[in-house]
């Protein structure tokens, strides 16, 4: 089977590359953090003060492992 070249536009390029390689989160503080919007990409800088253990809870009926970590 033989194929031939074909041209790939430069926005399909450019959405590609967002993609594959998505900007770094910003670093706020942890009060920014609380009022941030759901599911937002953020990084946040602070000193960890307490840290629990792994604990299993129950998602929509699946298994899900949680850690509360306090800053």
């Amino acid at each position: 089977m033989k194929t031939s070249a074909f041209a790939v536009p430069e926005d399909v390029k450019l959405t590609a590359k967002a993609i594959a390689n998505p900007a770094p989160a910003k670093i706020i503080t942890i009060h920014d953090a609380k009022k941030s919007p759901i599911k937002s990409l953020v990084s946040i800088k602070g000193r960890v003060i307490s840290e629990e253990i792994i604990r299993t809870v129950q998602v929509r009926g699946t298994d899900v492992q949680n850690k509360n970590t306090a800053m």
